[in-house]
């Protein structure tokens, strides 16, 4: 059986964190853990990511510095 959960959300990579971004609250990490804090909260509450065979899709928006000059 295959259970869709569709999230809309824009993903965000995962930054380099280091040690000092625990009070150097740099714009790359907060936007990372906001994003994190997005998904935890529109998951539903008994959601359990099954052992094996599953798949994450993501559908990550062209840059708008891109969207004119990319050739099919």
């Amino acid at each position: 059986m295959i259970k869709t959960i569709v999230l809309d959300i824009e993903p965000v990579p995962k930054p380099r964190m280091t040690s000092s971004d625990r009070w150097n609250k740099r714009p790359c990490v907060q936007r990372y853990w906001a994003y994190k804090h997005k998904i935890k909260h529109k998951l539903p509450k008994n959601f359990k990511m099954p052992e094996c065979r599953y798949h994450l899709i993501f559908y990550i928006p062209m840059p708008k510095s891109c969207a004119g000059h990319w050739v099919v």
